[in-house]
């Protein structure tokens, strides 16, 4: 053992010296001028086909005893699918430009007094009430507020936002996607594995 220490020390003392050994090169870094970087757009190309985020980073959906959290990125995460795992997937296209730019409408415009509407009570083909929103929505906005976008309670979902038709139109939207993360990786329900 007493050999092997002797020889990494040798060595490393060798490696030393050498890179030690010879004349010294200076290498003179110029800065590159700005007008040579590519511009933004260049870097981070905008999609026509495609609804960005505006004033918010994250949507945390309380449902199902999980908390599913969607991200900018038109990904979302589970802590609890219908398998009773944490599940992870991206939100079609179509239905995130929905999604989002229903949210960029919820959050550039005044809240108004609480609205509450039924909470829904459909059952699906096995004679399970559907999943849906039966906890709370919050959406993190880029000032690090968060914003609590509805609120279930006594039966019914709560909003502050003035438009109802919008209010409706996002809670099915935010439903559709709990039900989407509840199959994320265990596609035949509740049991399976």
């Amino acid at each position: 053992m007493k050999h092997y220490i002797n020889t990494i020390l040798i060595t490393f003392t060798f490696l030393n010296l050498l890179t030690s050994c010879g004349p010294k090169s200076t290498i003179n870094f110029q800065p590159v001028p700005l007008e040579n970087f590519p511009s933004e757009e260049e870097l981070m190309p905008y999609s026509s086909q495609v609804v960005y985020a505006k004033n918010w980073s994250e949507i945390i959906i309380h449902a199902n005893f999980a908390k599913t959290t969607i991200t900018i990125g038109a990904h979302f995460s589970t802590t609890r699918n219908a398998c009773g795992r944490d599940a992870y997937g991206a939100i079609p296209l179509q239905a995130w430009n929905k999604l989002a730019q229903s949210i960029n409408q919820a959050v550039s415009t005044p809240l108004g007094e609480e609205y509450c509407m039924p909470e829904a009570q459909e059952l699906d083909s096995q004679g399970y009430y559907k999943k849906h929103v039966d906890g709370s929505v919050e959406i993190k906005l880029d000032d690090k507020k968060t914003l609590v976008l509805f609120l279930v309670r006594d039966g019914q979902i709560c909003t502050h936002l003035k438009d109802h038709a919008l209010a409706e139109t996002l809670h099915q939207g935010l439903n559709n996607q709990v039900a989407q993360a509840d199959r994320e990786e265990c596609p035949n329900g509740w049991g399976s594995n």
